[in-house]
């Protein structure tokens, strides 16, 4: 089942953990289809994998009634998509679903939707409606795709299981894996030699 805990997204402050956002919200998403791995660029970085095919569904604020929560399909689309062949983002309301927002990246879509909802209340407002404005976030798209969650995390790992294709994501991983390591041993955390923050913008 979809748990919408909350209606505020991640803030700006949300920082980069080799390659991953780290969270400051609990938004669940529900895995409806993991995909297939591409080896091509753009299909997996430092921090996630985005498999061919893959669909979310996670509840989050409608821009039709917004003091309600409806149900916002998540999916990356390969051939026949806008960006091919690089992966493209979709996010569709379920009470919009003629309107589905189309990006580059997870984080796009997500942004898209934040957009469309501040635009209503702006409308509104205008309109004369007594409503708070619209407020000022900034949104992580790979979480409100699910990819943060470790059930997905695990799903999409199964896909690569000698860890041959996405060579980027599990060099990252253990990145991640040897900070984690270091933070609990009370070490300094080892210093690594190439970036990973665009990893976290996706």
């Amino acid at each position: 089942p979809l748990r919408g805990r909350s209606l505020v997204a991640v803030a700006r402050s949300g920082h980069v953990n080799r390659g991953r956002l780290r969270l400051k919200s609990s938004k669940h998403a529900e895995l409806v289809s993991v995909g297939a791995l591409r080896a091509e660029p753009g299909w997996h970085n430092a921090g996630y994998i985005f498999p061919d095919g893959f669909v979310s569904r996670v509840s989050f604020r409608s821009s039709v009634a917004l003091d309600q929560l409806t149900v916002h399909e998540c999916r990356v689309v390969g051939a026949g998509g806008e960006h091919w062949p690089a992966p493209t983002f979709t996010v569709t309301a379920a009470d919009r679903p003629d309107e589905p927002l189309v990006a580059k990246s997870c984080t796009g879509c997500w942004s898209a939707v934040l957009r469309r909802i501040n635009a209503v209340i702006q409308a509104r407002i205008a309109e004369g409606e007594d409503l708070p404005p619209p407020p000022k976030t900034a949104i992580a798209g790979p979480e409100y795709f699910g990819f943060c969650q470790p059930e997905v995390a695990a799903a999409i790992e199964a896909l690569d299981p000698a860890r041959a294709v996405c060579t980027e994501y599990w060099a990252g991983k253990a990145e991640r894996e040897a900070v984690a390591a270091a933070v609990m041993a009370g070490l300094p955390p080892p210093a690594f030699s190439r970036p990973l923050a665009m990893a976290a913008r996706m």
